[in-house]
Formats: C-alpha cells, sequence, structure tokens
C-alpha cells in the first residue's frame, strides 16, 4: 500500500485520504511489473497530494500536470486482465477531468 506524504502543515481529512489511497492503489496496479513502477508511483502520489493541498494557482497547474501524467500512465500501460479494473477507473478520471489537460 503506498503511504501517504501530505506537505508537512496539512491534515487531509478521511474522505481526502481514502480518495488518494484508491486512486493510488489504481495508479500501483497498472504500473505493477514495470521497471520504473516504483519512480512513478512516487512522482503521481506527489502530484495528486500537491493538487489537493496548495492554493488555487498552483493546483490548477498542478492538476493539469497530473491530469496528463495519468493520461500518458494508461496509454502507456500494458492493459493486464489484474488491472483492468484500475484501467477503468484511472480513464474514467481522464475523461471526467478533460478540462484540466486543456490548461
Amino acid at each position: 500500500m503506498t503511504t501517504l506524504h501530505a506537505p508537512r502543515h496539512t491534515v487531509l481529512d478521511e474522505s481526502t485520504r481514502a480518495f488518494v489511497a484508491n486512486f493510488m492503489s489504481h495508479v500501483a496496479s497498472i504500473t505493477a511489473g514495470s521497471s520504473h513502477a516504483s519512480e512513478t508511483i512516487a512522482h503521481i502520489e506527489t502530484l495528486l497530494l500537491s493538487a489537493i493541498t496548495l492554493g488555487d494557482g498552483a493546483s490548477s497547474t498542478t492538476w493539469s500536470i497530473l491530469h496528463r501524467a495519468i493520461a500518458e500512465l494508461v496509454a502507456t500501460a500494458r492493459d493486464a486482465a489484474g488491472a483492468r479494473k484500475a484501467h477503468a477507473y484511472l480513464r474514467s478520471f481522464i475523461s471526467e477531468n478533460r478540462d484540466l489537460g486543456d490548461e
């Protein structure tokens, strides 16, 4: 399971922590077996936590970077049987947040 590393002065509420844990479990599923899995997971987790915790201007930019990173991950990752749910979840994130990729 992924450890959550929010900025030192930020406390995430329970529902946000659950969202992050769920999101990151899907990222971990997709990256399993990749030679760069741990780096990819750490990068995406940093982007996600930053987007959630930063102020409006920086957060918008970070959401956009996160959106592009997830789109690239989904486009390049194998769609293995064990990761189909993760692919669907992350494709849904990309689709539902398409406007983030335009920034």
